[in-house]
């Protein structure tokens, strides 16, 4: 999707969620893991947001548990 201000890319799946009211503060922290049932460092979200936000964009998210999550990374134009 594209804004005046931004480029938006969506990245959406319909997997197990994750539980913003419980680790919405922590999501984007290095070595942050919400599923330790699955494999995976926790590096993935942090390095994400950092470049976003790096380049003067930002990442929004949405997730609802048992639903799927949607990621907004918006790309400054």
């Amino acid at each position: 999707k594209e804004t005046s201000e931004y480029v938006i890319l969506y990245v959406k799946d319909n997997g197990l969620g994750i539980d913003l009211d419980r680790y919405g503060n922590h999501l984007f922290r290095l070595y942050s893991r919400f599923h330790l049932h699955k494999e995976g460092k926790g590096i993935g979200l942090h390095l994400v947001k950092n470049q976003a936000d790096s380049m003067g964009g930002k990442v929004d998210v949405e997730s609802k548990i048992n639903q799927g999550t949607t990621f907004k990374i918006y790309f400054k134009r």
